[in-house]
């Protein structure tokens, strides 16, 4: 019991943060719920609730999202080969500075 308690107290005192946090104002009256399979009027109202406080960050999340791929097509290009060309130029910019 000690060991099940431990585990469950655990998870519930666990924190999620991440770069863009929503979090539904739902607040668990009974953990041993969390145990159970919701019903599936709870389902919808916690869907919805999800669903509302996304809403307001909706264009922060656009632009998160947007420097993101952008910051990987970046990484991305670091990988390919660079053109003969490039190269070229490059080392003659470095030898004239």
């Amino acid at each position: 019991v000690t060991r099940m308690n431990s585990a469950l107290n655990a998870m519930v005192n666990q924190e999620y943060v991440g770069d863009i946090n929503i979090m539904a104002n739902y607040r668990f009256v009974n953990p041993f719920g969390l145990l159970d399979s919701p019903s599936e009027k709870n389902v919808r109202r916690l869907f919805e609730m999800g669903e509302k406080a996304t809403w307001p960050k909706i264009e922060m999340i656009r632009q998160q999202t947007r420097i993101s791929r952008t910051l990987d097509a970046i990484l991305e290009s670091y990988d390919q080969p660079m053109p003969e060309s490039a190269h070229t130029r490059h080392a003659w910019a470095r030898r004239a500075s």
